[in-house]
């Protein structure tokens, strides 16, 4: 994918692109406002997101793949990944409230799937207290994961 613009239908001029460290500290902000509706649900503002650092979401960078929708210039959602002992992990899984129920958060985990399609056994975590844990599977006619639930975003 590189650092590519990926035109994607139903927002018009929304992109998709590779996030960089640079736009560690939009993605944060970004993070900290979406999940702050997630805060209110667990009735506890320190929840991983909302205290997560700068600093942290720059090491991020060094081992996950992160992916930024983008439009007029502004980061409007992101997804991150990342693989361990056989399993890739996906998370953090935000769009700005403004950009909600758009169909943006299943474009963004559409693309970083397709990114991570060769790899067998995934886990889509999204978070712990909501029904948004999803195990995936790869189908054999197409290679592709398929989600074994479907995300409502």
């Amino acid at each position: 994918m590189g650092n590519e613009h990926v035109e994607q239908g139903g927002l018009l001029g929304m992109m998709i692109e590779r996030g960089l460290v640079s736009n560690a500290e939009e993605i944060l902000s970004l993070q900290k406002l979406t999940y702050k509706s997630e805060a209110d649900i667990y009735n506890d503002l320190t929840i991983e997101p909302l205290v997560q650092s700068l600093d942290d979401v720059k090491k991020q960078f060094e081992d996950h793949l992160i992916l930024k929708a983008v439009v007029d210039g502004a980061i409007i959602g992101s997804v991150r990944a990342y693989y361990r002992a056989g399993t890739c992990y996906i998370g953090k899984l935000n769009v700005h409230p403004d950009f909600q129920n758009r169909g943006i958060g299943k474009k963004l985990m559409g693309e970083i799937e397709g990114l991570l399609s060769h790899l067998h056994g995934t886990n889509c975590l999204l978070g712990a207290k909501a029904p948004k844990t999803f195990d995936c599977t790869k189908t054999s006619d197409t290679g592709h994961l398929k989600l074994n639930q479907s995300i409502r975003i």
